[in-house]
């Protein structure tokens, strides 16, 4: 029969937590914690062991046993993991694990005083520990007799992490990283880099700095920390990639979710006390985990969520510099197209040092993305942030799998493309497939949102009593903005602020397509137009002005062609009317197999 531990509360006042006390929960108080970066709700406890009581709080790892009914007020409990630390001058117990042993019973058992009260008015000493002997332990009430058997608690309310473990150096006790928490002063943590990020500045009012972060994990969690100014001229060179060593000395703070994709409610910021010691990776620190996302899983619907993901690299885009409006600066970005075993692609986008350091010869590799975002531009997208973890070939069995089916038969079959970039064969998983009197039929574009979908269908006509290309900057750092004109003939393009007589065309024409339902008129840019005429809009420029019959002929050739359209229909304004905008996405042959197969299960009943 477990037994309340009289005495208990006194020890862990004096900072005794060598052992697992068994305590009644006198009271449980809901706390909530509001910012702009976290709604985390935390809750205080009162702990008794009949004859004090003591303040705690339930760390936010355990607040599942609150929210389904286990953890309530007069319960018992076993205190399998805790600290006691000094918060704003008061002593306060911070329960990193317990389990549930008995259910409540009908009142607070014994008459236990505040061990404040009882410390402060001199009948407990302040600074040193009970004695483990003294009083016997003081029996569980159950339906109000005394010794009465305990009822049984399902195993699976029970919650804990490793105790802290000591370490054979000077830094002290080695924490997992799921015991961290905002009321620990010292702490020392051993983990491995699972990445490291760049050196960024920023400028503002308060001053200006540097800073740079790392993700870290142990065996039982992981966390971000981030050092800024002196501590990024201490330690970036120092910490490496993939490389262990043990971390103390910082702040712990709820985490801004906004730039960390990590399951962790903390973060550390690391100051002026804070040390990293390296120390041998014996094999024992695991390495980076994943929760792999299927790639035909993925949703417009999922907007903004983080997943991971796992993929064979099909295609590789060139690296663009953009600017961005509100701040001027410039970043660089490359978009990769990703395949799996489900038949699915998707576009990533890849940003800074991971988008100009990937080898665009590693089509056919394997890519691993941990803590991408999901877009809903061109269908679905996923973007990596600063946080994304980028592993080529990862050594883990999902990329041998991978590998395998890549190399046997993947090859060669017709992927789903989710996103508006990139090759693929076939018609849209993610995307419908409408008709083009669907579009009238189930006002499609006239949402708030745009509506993306596909349809197969055939170039009735093309305009072309008009150029059907504009002037566009030949630098590829420029993004291609349309130049202006000038008095000299050369033409000026304000980003790069310099003249050329040598410019870039790039299409965008109107079109006329059609199907068995209805016509529609479409507009389509550079690579789309490129599928069309077959001929880059240059060649196109320079026949019109020849007069070359290679012009009329290319135009001859493009009409009457059926396509697979990816279309996104999005609302328009025009002399003060609204009007549904059909923009061609892409434009890819039809795989007549892929498409049978479609409209076979379109007939299934």
């Amino acid at each position: 029969m477990e037994q309340i531990d009289a005495g208990a509360v006194e020890r862990i006042y004096n900072h005794d937590t060598s052992h697992s006390p068994v305590l009644q929960v006198m009271d449980v108080k809901r706390i909530g914690t509001q910012s702009a970066s976290n709604t985390q709700e935390r809750y205080r406890l009162v702990l008794s062991d009949t004859r004090h009581y003591q303040q705690a709080m339930l760390a936010t790892q355990l607040n599942e046993l609150v929210n389904n009914g286990s953890l309530e007020k007069h319960c018992i409990v076993r205190l399998n993991d805790y600290i006691c630390n000094m918060v704003q001058g008061r002593r306060i117990v911070i329960v990193l694990a317990l389990e549930i042993v008995q259910g409540p019973t009908p009142n607070v058992l014994g008459s236990p005083v505040s061990i404040e009260s009882a410390v402060q008015g001199g009948g407990l000493p302040a600074n040193t520990a009970a004695p483990t002997s003294g009083a016997q332990p003081v029996g569980i009430q159950h339906g109000g007799a005394m010794g009465a058997p305990p009822q049984p608690m399902k195993t699976e309310n029970t919650v804990s992490y490793a105790k802290p473990v000591t370490s054979t150096g000077d830094q002290g006790p080695i924490h997992p990283i799921p015991a961290l928490n905002p009321y620990q002063n010292k702490w020392t943590i051993k983990a491995r880099v699972i990445r490291k990020g760049d050196i960024r500045t920023w400028n503002n009012e308060r001053g200006s700095g540097k800073l740079f972060s790392v993700d870290l994990m142990d065996k039982d969690g992981e966390i971000r920390a981030t050092f800024f100014k002196e501590g990024v001229d201490r330690f970036h060179d120092m910490i490496q990639q993939d490389k262990v060593y043990l971390f103390s000395g910082g702040q712990i703070k709820i985490a801004n979710k906004k730039f960390s994709s990590l399951k962790n409610e903390y973060e550390i910021t690391m100051d002026a006390r804070s040390e990293v010691t390296t120390v041998e990776d014996t094999g024992a620190m695991p390495t980076v985990r994943f929760a792999f996302t299927s790639l035909d899983k993925l949703s417009a619907d999922q907007k903004d969520e983080i997943v991971d993901v796992i993929g064979v690299v099909t295609e590789v885009k060139d690296v663009q510099q953009i600017v961005a409006r509100a701040s001027g600066k410039t970043f660089e970005k490359r978009d990769v197209v990703l395949a799996d075993m489900s038949k699915t692609a998707v576009a990533v986008t890849l940003w800074g040092s991971n988008a100009t350091s990937f080898d665009p010869s590693n089509v056919g590799s394997v890519l691993a993305l941990k803590g991408v975002k999901v877009s809903d531009f061109n269908g679905v997208s996923l973007s990596a942030m600063q946080s994304t973890y980028v592993s080529s070939n990862p050594d883990i069995p999902e990329g041998h799998q991978l590998r395998g089916w890549w190399d046997s038969s993947g090859h060669a079959e017709s992927m789903v493309l989710v996103s508006g970039t990139g090759p693929a064969g076939g018609g849209s998983r993610s995307d419908p497939r409408k008709t083009l009197i669907d579009i009238q039929n189930e006002n499609l574009g006239s949402n708030e949102k745009p509506d993306y979908f596909v349809t197969k269908a055939t170039i009735n006509f093309i305009r072309s009593e008009r150029d059907m290309w504009y002037i566009a900057c030949p630098n590829e750092t420029c993004n291609k903005k349309k130049l202006m004109q000038q008095m000299d003939g050369t033409l000026f393009c304000e980003r790069c602020q310099q003249s050329t007589s040598a410019p870039l065309y790039r299409y965008v024409a109107s079109m006329n397509i059609q199907d068995h339902t209805d016509k529609r008129w479409v507009s389509m840019f550079n690579e789309v137009g490129e599928k069309v005429f077959g001929e880059q809009a240059q060649a196109l420029h320079e026949w019109k002005e020849a007069a070359d019959p290679k012009y009329h002929a290319a135009l001859r050739n493009a009409i009457f062609r059926t396509y697979m359209f990816k279309i996104r229909a999005s609302v328009d304004h025009y002399q003060d009317q609204q009007r549904v905008r059909l923009n061609v996405l892409e434009a890819r042959d039809i795989d007549f197999v892929a498409d049978t197969r479609e409209m076979l299960e379109e007939l299934k009943i």
